[in-house]
């Protein structure tokens, strides 16, 4: 078995998730599935690959990040913001 590294909880437990539906439907007689088990675990193992692959593409493009305001130099800072000097 290979080590797999995660950066969070959130992750980790994606990859729990992924994991285990995978094995599921690689064992689906003997857990004696019907044909609409399969369906929604096939379903929402396609949701987790959506929602890495969006992750994904957000790390690469990096920017601010969520939450992030980035204010051009001399520009007033908004109520309630902070000034981080870089």
């Amino acid at each position: 078995m290979n080590w797999i590294n995660f950066r969070s909880n959130e992750e980790l437990k994606a990859l729990i998730q992924k994991a285990l539906a995978q094995r599921i439907l690689e064992h689906a007689q003997a857990f004696a599935l019907n044909l609409n088990d399969l369906e929604l675990l096939s379903a929402f193992l396609e949701e987790l690959d959506h929602e890495g692959r969006r992750e994904q593409e957000a790390k690469e493009a990096g920017g601010a990040g969520e939450g992030g305001v980035i204010i051009a130099p001399g520009r007033d800072v908004p109520p309630g913001g902070v000034l981080v000097e870089g």
